[in-house]
């Protein structure tokens, strides 16, 4: 196998540094929704709690029956 020349293997080693640190900001981004995401997902839940029983029947369902959710931010 050929050795790339000095040059072009700069060039590669720019480019793949830059691709890992787009990589790394990419999954360093991900990380930070999803570090939040359980708050914007219970309200998709009580979102579809309310679209399914109404505003009322969403009050009397909440505090009937247990959730896989729950309004407690501690």
């Amino acid at each position: 196998m050929r050795q790339p020349s000095n040059r072009f293997s700069g060039i590669y080693q720019l480019i793949l540094a830059a691709s890992l640190l787009s990589f790394t900001a990419a999954l360093g981004g991900y990380a930070a929704t999803g570090a939040f995401m359980r708050y914007s997902g219970d309200d998709y839940c009580y979102s579809a709690v309310l679209n399914e029983h109404g505003f009322w029947g969403t009050q009397a369902y909440a505090y009937l029956y247990e959730t896989a959710y729950g309004g407690n931010r501690f």
